[in-house]
């Protein structure tokens, strides 16, 4: 059974030689690409908050734009 706890793996019912001779490799493989889809997602999450980011900065303008031109004389 294998079990992911915070940030560190368990490999239960198994033994240090074979995690060395036949796991290690596959593990590898499996972190390497969980690192690099994890980064896209981050990456992703970046271009969402800075596009949500632009729209507040695109309204807040358009609204002090507008109370520029409304007058109560």
């Amino acid at each position: 059974m294998i079990q992911v706890v915070g940030d560190r793996i368990w490999l239960n019912d198994t033994t240090i030689e074979a995690v060395e001779i036949a796991h290690k490799a596959t593990l590898q493989l499996v972190l390497d690409e969980t690192n690099r889809e994890y980064g896209e997602y981050l990456s992703g999450q970046n271009l969402k908050l800075e596009g949500e980011l632009e729209g507040i900065k695109s309204s807040e303008i358009r609204v002090r734009e507008a109370a520029r031109r409304i007058k109560f004389d």
